[in-house]
């Protein structure tokens, strides 16, 4: 199985005979959702003070949930320096300039350096499904896109960080073998 998980890093699981072997799935998932999924796994509720961040993967791995109902709708990442990103579907709005965290302009990391193509911009955005080496900065272009995807990163970094539903109860191994057993 494999999710997209957080910034296009794959996440590769094998359970034979619960994950069905060969199933490639297009989710936004992060390391944070493990904690949850794990719990799942274990049939244990997260309190809602615990992994306030994670979402429940398993209804993805086991192959009840298709990519058409994401499981996770957004991701918010902070770099190095305390600046945001969000991933909303195939868009990435980085809220800053630069990486976020190295420096391309010195030292080893220098070779790196791409030529920003949108030089004027306070930030970035980019639209993955088109341009998934984030080549063409779209912060002055899609402007409705941004704001949207601006007041959304706005919204959730004000509510103290919390991205995942409250209220959240596990599948357990039991969900996972009856769904293998289908």
């Amino acid at each position: 199985t494999f999710l997209d998980a957080s910034w296009r890093v794959p996440l590769i699981a094998r359970w034979p005979g619960v994950i069905p072997a060969g199933a490639v799935r297009d989710q936004l998932a992060c390391t944070t959702d493990l904690l949850v999924t794990c719990a799942s796994l274990a049939g244990q509720d997260v309190p809602d003070d615990v992994a306030v961040d994670g979402f429940d993967l398993l209804p993805v791995l086991v192959g009840r949930r298709g990519d058409d109902a994401p499981v996770r709708p957004h991701l918010v990442t902070q770099s190095f320096r305390g600046e945001f990103q969000l991933r909303v579907g195939s868009w990435k709005l980085l809220a800053h300039r630069g990486s976020g965290g190295n420096d391309y302009s010195r030292g080893p990391m220098r070779r790196f350096a791409l030529e920003d193509s949108s030089p004027e911009a306070a930030g970035q955005l980019y639209d993955l499904s088109t341009d998934p080496g984030e080549r063409r900065n779209l912060w002055l272009t899609e402007v409705e896109r941004r704001r949207r995807m601006e007041a959304l990163l706005a919204d959730l970094t004000r509510a103290g960080g919390r991205t995942a539903p409250r209220g959240r109860t596990s599948l357990g191994v039991g969900f996972a073998r009856e769904t293998s057993d289908r």
